[in-house]
């Protein structure tokens, strides 16, 4: 099968996303639906909280229903909104990792994986938000150019290459990386 240049130029673009913002957008599209989703579990958990009903929830690690309840409430609608806002986004993601680390491992304890594959694949976005930050897109990122905090960027994949092999166009070409 003869590829002809053009052809071939047309799946590296496709292959190869030429917006250098592609992995913040990638995070912002990951934050923003994550903590959407979570705000539907928040959200009925704060009526309870707010109407008293405090008392009849679950007790997983032995420091009272209500506790339990105000804490999951802060997590699931608090954080989420924060994390929606990208402001504080690896600390509102860790509160997360540590509600959902209670839910998957003390909460849902022996229940099958039906029961807890939605609270393990909630523990598994809000553990990357921890790693990658809000991302560009976010108010983090406004704070930081704010205060100027800047990050020292890992030195580009592309910019490294064998001696003696030819430089290509890619040759020091740098991209933002994710907490830029």
């Amino acid at each position: 099968m003869n590829i002809t240049e053009g052809e071939k130029n047309v799946a590296c673009a496709l292959i190869n996303a030429p917006w250098i913002y592609r992995n913040h957008m990638g995070v912002a599209f990951l934050r923003i639906c994550v903590g959407a989703m979570m705000l539907t579990h928040g959200w009925p958990k704060l009526l309870m909280l707010l109407n008293g009903e405090g008392a009849t929830w679950m007790d997983p690690i032995g420091i009272g229903g209500t506790l339990s309840l105000a804490l999951c409430c802060f997590a699931e609608f608090f954080c989420s909104l924060a994390i929606i806002a990208g402001l504080l986004t690896r600390l509102a993601a860790l509160v997360l990792v540590l509600n959902f680390w209670v839910v998957v491992f003390f909460a849902d304890k022996g229940a099958n994986w039906a029961q807890v594959e939605l609270p393990v694949l909630y523990l598994v976005c809000f553990i990357t938000l921890v790693c990658t930050g809000s991302g560009r897109f976010g108010i983090d990122h406004l704070v930081r150019r704010k205060l100027g905090c800047c990050y020292e960027e890992a030195p580009s994949f592309y910019a490294q290459r064998p001696a003696g092999a030819e430089p290509s166009a890619r040759a020091g070409a740098r991209e933002p990386g994710i907490g830029s």
